[in-house]
């Protein structure tokens, strides 16, 4: 149940910002900080929760870097989404978000390398040493940084966004160092690594602003008994590595005996519709004792396909992965102003509403 969204194409843009950097070799004199850019984001708006970007690029800007041993990257954190960076030892899987709980097997846990900074701010790959969740509008800080002490081609990934493959390896929001023995001649400066990044960050912004029309596309045709069946996505993704937080409507008016089609556009990022009719919001995850548990109910799909106000109405999740379903169909059957939700990405905004009319 990873929310990962993985393409082959999600680092053209910096390499191609990349190859216009004019680097003639750079040769440090001394401990180096380079800054690693942990996603971006485009289109902000005001949600309850704050100012949240419409589309968020789930990358990092540079994903592959060559430093010298003793040298520190400063991940810098420049969106409302959430985040981390985990690096693991030699030999080692890289870290996942979900693992199997040790007293039952059978349910999912969020991984504690996820959540909390574990290992300090010094890797020399013989521990984990992971920045914990990091949320750049919660107060939190804005960036985390670590020593890299050893050298060797060192993997970190971001939890949330990315997961493990057979056979490939961890996809998704994943980055690579090199690091060389120290006095070793790098392939570019700080500053032209730096410059790359912000380009590479401006690309992937126009490419989110030039899909956001196709993502909000609504359409329709004739449905059953004189309805009409509205379709819209939930959810969208580009080619390179955007991901709409988003509803295609954010209030679609429809009438009674209408259906309503959901459409996973795009990637692995899972997303679901929500119906909870003024109740209690059903939470992504359950805290028990010192565990932070999955909800399963939250993958599952909950009630009829007809809704006329009351009681849970539920898609469980949809978009690629084994076991979901890309659409979702709901029959509204009374006249009213209806609010759902994306379980997943309810904080970032994934919220709309139906209105039924006569």
């Amino acid at each position: 149940m990873s929310r990962m969204r993985f393409t082959a194409s999600a680092a053209l843009a910096f390499v191609a910002a990349l190859a216009t950097a004019q680097g003639s070799g750079f040769r440090p004199t001394g401990p180096t900080k380079w800054v690693v850019i942990a996603g971006s984001e485009a289109m902000l708006e005001p949600t309850e929760h704050g100012t949240m970007g419409t589309w968020q690029n789930l990358r990092f800007y540079p994903d592959h870097l060559a430093i010298s041993e003793g040298d520190t990257i400063i991940f810098s954190f420049r969106t409302s989404d959430t985040h981390n960076v985990v690096f693991m030892p030699k030999g080692v899987k890289p870290a996942v978000h979900y693992i199997p709980s040790l007293s039952d097997p059978k349910r999912l846990m969020v991984n504690p390398l996820a959540l909390a900074a574990i290992g300090g701010q010094h890797f020399d790959g013989s521990a984990p040493v992971s920045s914990g969740l990091i949320n750049a509008i919660s107060g939190m800080p804005k960036e985390w940084r670590v020593t890299l002490a050893t050298p060797g081609i060192w993997t970190y990934v971001c939890t949330p966004y990315s997961t493990v493959v057979p056979m490939a390896g961890a996809v998704g929001m994943v980055g690579r160092i090199e690091v060389r023995k120290a006095g070793s001649t790098l392939p570019l400066s700080p500053e032209e690594v730096t410059s790359a990044a912000d380009k590479a960050v401006a690309v992937d912004i126009a490419a989110d602003e030039a899909a956001d029309v196709a993502a909000r596309k609504i359409t329709s045709k004739a449905g059953p008994k004189g309805s009409t069946v509205w379709t819209m996505n939930a959810g969208y993704t580009t080619a390179s590595s955007g991901e709409r937080m988003r509803f295609g409507a954010s209030d679609l008016t429809i009438k009674v005996g209408d259906i309503v089609e959901w459409v996973a556009k795009g990637g692995y990022v899972p997303h679901n519709v929500y119906f909870f009719s003024g109740g209690d919001e059903m939470p992504m995850t359950i805290k028990e004792g010192n565990i932070l548990y999955v909800n399963q109910d939250v993958e599952k799909a909950v009630g009829s396909q007809v809704y006329d106000g009351t009681g849970v109405r539920s898609s469980g999740f949809i978009g690629e992965g084994p076991g979901r379903t890309k659409t979702y169909r709901l029959t509204f059957t009374k006249v009213g102003h209806y609010e759902y939700i994306c379980i997943p990405h309810d904080e970032m905004g994934m919220m709309a509403y139906i209105t039924v009319t006569e």
